[in-house]
């Protein structure tokens, strides 16, 4: 019985460093975190041994790892969803405001949040 517990961080990781992992390794790690398939089971679609396959795994965490460490492509990319969520509130607010016809103190305020957030904010 597998008593590893899977780190489904990898699952996006792969989304942005798959294209970098070799056809094994990708197909590995696919079949292994989103397809939850077993390490047996891989094996028997790729016929490879079930060494083979944890080896392309940990091969490819590696590689993946390394990489969001230099680029920071996930990390960059929840930041800027964040950033629109937030711009999205942001506008909603300054919406409401025009429409309830708000004083025009409280529009400028939002819209001066929203450029704030726009300049500090630093994706890339």
């Amino acid at each position: 019985m597998n008593t590893e517990i899977k780190d489904l961080g990898f699952c996006k990781l792969l989304d942005y460093y798959s294209a970098v992992l070799t056809d094994k390794q990708r197909d590995s790690v696919n079949a292994y975190y989103n397809d939850d398939l077993s390490l047996g089971e891989i094996a028997a679609i790729e016929n490879i041994s079930r060494q083979g396959v944890r080896d392309n795994i940990k091969r490819a965490e590696v590689l993946m790892t390394e990489l969001e460490a230099k680029l920071g492509l996930m990390e960059k990319a929840e930041t800027y969803f964040a950033l629109t969520e937030t711009l999205k509130e942001k506008l909603e607010k300054i919406t409401a405001e025009i429409k309830g016809r708000g004083s025009f103190a409280a529009i400028q305020t939002a819209v001066d949040d929203c450029n704030t957030l726009i300049d500090t904010t630093i994706i890339f």
